[in-house]
């Protein structure tokens, strides 16, 4: 799994580093992101789409009909449109949301942005986010970008995590830490009652 995983990673890598590059040259980096981004929308709002680029059992050539009638549609720029024609001629549209997510990851990068996943108990305010960016972007010395997603097990508070770090002020977190201790000390006292 995790070479699969791996082998996924560098593929989506050179699919985006290459789309980067072109657009650059052609002074197209805004309008192949817009469009990215767009792709990315419609495959969450519409997963027959998304599963029909996964599919084996389609055809090449109508796969690749699917993602050029979809960006006909979306009106992308000409060299999305050819980025995408090649992905469905090489049989890599199944690659396509994780060529998308390196295709941000490395603009991200160019830009100085480092992306913090946020699971926050309830939605966090438009004010609240913005202390939140403000407070990770001093601490880390990047602008920030929040991916925000609510997991209400969290009871309460937020875990974030900016590259390898993670930060967890959630009310579970507090609660498992708690246990830990109270185990701990449960355990020290079972032990000083057996020697004495």
């Amino acid at each position: 799994m995790a070479s699969t995983s791996s082998a996924l990673h560098t593929v989506s890598t050179r699919y985006a580093t290459a789309l980067l590059a072109t657009a650059e040259s052609a002074n197209a980096v805004a309008d192949v992101e817009r469009d990215l981004h767009t792709l990315q929308d419609v495959m969450k709002a519409q997963p027959v789409i998304a599963q029909a680029m996964k599919n084996p059992i389609i055809s090449r050539a109508d796969q690749e009909k699917l993602i050029m009638s979809l960006a006909t549609e979306l009106r992308a720029h000409e060299l999305t449109k050819k980025f995408l024609g090649v992905i469905a001629h090489n049989r890599r549209l199944p690659a396509l949301p994780s060529i998308i997510k390196a295709t941000f990851h490395l603009l991200s990068q160019k830009r100085g942005e480092m992306t913090a996943h946020v699971a926050a108990a309830q939605i966090l305010t438009e004010a609240q986010q913005e202390t939140l960016k403000t407070n990770l972007s001093q601490r880390f010395g990047a602008k920030i970008i929040l991916e925000m997603k609510t997991d209400p097990s969290l009871l309460g508070g937020l875990v974030v995590t900016v590259g390898s770090i993670m930060m967890d002020d959630s009310v579970k977190g507090k609660l498992e830490q708690l246990k830990k201790v109270l185990h701990t000390q449960a355990n020290q006292n079972r032990n000083m009652k057996e020697v004495g």
